[in-house]
């Protein structure tokens, strides 16, 4: 049996962290447009940052798993 290289946990972290980072960028660049000053925009990126994170990881950790062919099993 052949050892994968990037086990599910690993790509699922990878996709939803760069789904999560994503998002808080079009925040703040949306937030920059309007007349908004540096602090509220930080402040709704990272909220934004750490919403998606709580969203995407369990949505996106069970797609992968299942589309690996994944049953929960680490090693």
């Amino acid at each position: 049996m052949r050892k994968r290289f990037l086990n599910t946990s690993v790509i699922s972290a990878v996709l939803y962290t760069g789904a999560s980072i994503i998002l808080a960028g079009l925040f703040f660049a949306v937030a920059t447009i309007g007349d908004y000053g540096w602090i509220p925009r930080a402040g709704g990126a990272g909220w934004v940052f750490l919403l998606s994170m709580i969203i995407f990881m369990p949505f996106l950790s069970r797609l992968v798993r299942k589309w690996r062919g994944d049953t929960g099993s680490s090693g």
